[in-house]
């Protein structure tokens, strides 16, 4: 089964925006999306975190700034070692017993209160469809990429200062499980219809939830990984129609 640790946090500040009062075209959105699908940086770039304690004040502060700046264009960002291999073990083993636990319905029960959303939202185990499972944990399973240094600053300079975690969390797909399709984790805070209602989507807005995932196993592509549409995060709230893209679609 392949098994991801899933963080998703919030901004816990009210957004206010005022839109252009001369809204960019639809096709800018699809040239930004086209751009950052085959920028450099958001398809390779990544951060390694192994040696990150020993390096200099300065060079840390190098390494997070460098990290935010290609979050905040992509938003999208690889960190390699942010968890050492012996957490992960760890983790592994924990959460294997906590599925037992859940396996039986009156411990189920008994750790119910546990499994809580900041919205209220309450199950510990459930399906999200094709022989996939989601699992929610409470905050003592936070595992430590979420609290490396360089994460928190993202976090903090995205999200502001008062973010809030809305849930932590696992999932769980079954061996020979069919692909999933594609979906956003979180819908623009301004519906999907933004830019026609209000004149503004994609980067227009900034961050209002970062989804975190940690994976408890190797991740290659026999194994069935988590795939993003790179680019895509520049057409959320853009309903993009045909008659819409005449201009980017016409030859010259």
């Amino acid at each position: 089964a392949r098994v991801v640790m899933v963080a998703e946090v919030m901004t816990a500040a009210s957004i206010g925006y005022t839109a252009p009062s001369e809204p960019r075209g639809v096709s800018s959105y699809l040239q930004n999306a086209l751009a950052a699908s085959v920028d450099p940086d958001c398809r390779t770039f990544e951060v390694n975190l192994e040696e990150y304690e020993g390096l200099s004040r300065k060079m840390r502060k190098s390494v997070s700034k460098n990290a935010f700046k290609v979050f905040d264009k992509c938003r999208l960002l690889v960190l390699r070692n942010a968890v050492p291999p012996e957490v992960v073990l760890k983790l592994q083993t924990n959460f294997t017993q906590y599925l037992k636990l859940l396996s039986n319905t009156s411990n189920e029960e008994t750790v119910a209160h546990t499994c809580r959303t900041t919205w209220g939202e309450s199950f510990c185990l459930h399906s999200i469809g094709d022989d996939r499972w989601e699992v929610l944990l409470s905050n003592e399973w936070t595992p430590k990429a979420f609290l490396h240094p360089v994460v928190q600053i993202i976090l903090r300079r995205a999200l502001g200062e008062d973010y809030s975690v809305h849930s932590i969390g696992a999932a769980v797909s079954e061996p020979k499980t069919p692909e999933g399709h594609w979906h956003m984790d979180q819908s623009p805070i301004f519906g999907d219809n933004s830019y026609a209602n209000h004149g503004f989507g994609g980067h227009d807005i900034p961050s209002t939830a970062i989804t975190l995932i940690a994976p408890l196993a190797d991740m290659t592509p026999e194994f069935g990984p988590t795939e993003f549409c790179i680019g895509s995060s520049y057409l959320a709230g853009v309903n993009l129609k045909p008659e819409s893209l005449e201009d980017i679609t016409q030859p010259e």
